[in-house]
């Protein structure tokens, strides 16, 4: 074999259960063992599986979501890499929220066996509007003053910018449409439409955001020995801004 082929070889990124050595388990990282049923294996015609699979990777993308912060904050924005790092942290945010939420809904329909399907988008300003109307049907409404009121502040903030689902994955939506922090001054797009003239920029300090919600999780579950509280204290230093094109 040529050194390219032998080295192609030692790159594999997927191993089969035969070439994992179990004796040093933490040189890998297992896709399957957040959703296995404790037998082996996992039932997708389960709905607890699903519930159960959604809760676990939405705490696997809040957990990113946090790591990324920490290296921002740990480095002190060295090289302004807040610029381009805010995309992949944001999408972790919403993607991990989406789960939780699908899964708290799908949770409740299970419980009290109402049959009901969840349509499945990307809509979290449904569908946290749709957990509280379950909560609330079940005499829950102290749960959502507990439990729910950072994660309401954090989807009015998005809300506020007219945030679409893909904002953070791509600069253009899939029709070629501008994205809020993009979209030039008079585009429908464009959030601050009542910006005066020499007005300064908007600044978003990410402090503002609930990263309790985030917190509360990684602290016990997602992050080996415990990221100090104080990187939540420390986000005033990192504003998020979008100035107008």
């Amino acid at each position: 074999m040529t050194n390219r082929v032998e080295k192609n070889n030692e790159m594999k990124i997927f191993c089969s259960e035969d070439e994992i050595n179990y004796n040093q388990s933490n040189n890998y990282a297992f896709l399957n063992w957040c959703f296995d049923d404790a037998m082996g294996g996992n039932d997708k015609s389960n709905p607890v599986q699903t519930i159960n699979d959604n809760f676990e990777m939405g705490k696997a993308y809040m957990a990113n979501a946090v790591l990324g912060l920490y290296s921002i904050l740990y480095n002190r924005n060295r090289y302004c890499v807040a610029d381009m790092l805010v995309f992949p942290i944001l999408f972790d945010v919403w993607h991990g929220v989406e789960l939780w939420l699908k899964s708290s809904i799908n949770a409740i329909h299970f419980l009290i066996h109402s049959g009901e399907k969840l349509k499945n988008n990307h809509g979290i300003y449904e569908y946290l509007n749709i957990l509280k109307c379950e909560l609330s049907r079940l005499n829950m409404n102290k749960s959502i003053e507990i439990a729910l009121s950072e994660l309401s502040v954090l989807i009015e903030e998005l809300k506020r910018v007219n945030a679409h689902f893909d904002f953070a994955r791509y600069s253009f939506g899939r029709n070629g449409e501008y994205q809020f922090y993009n979209a030039p001054l008079g585009e429908e797009k464009q959030w601050q439409k009542k910006l005066k003239k020499n007005a300064k920029k908007e600044v978003f300090h990410l402090s503002n955001l609930p990263l309790c919600l985030l917190w509360a999780i990684i602290s016990e579950q997602c992050v080996a020995g415990k990221i100090s509280k104080m990187i939540l204290i420390q986000c005033s230093a990192l504003p998020i801004c979008t100035q107008l094109p």
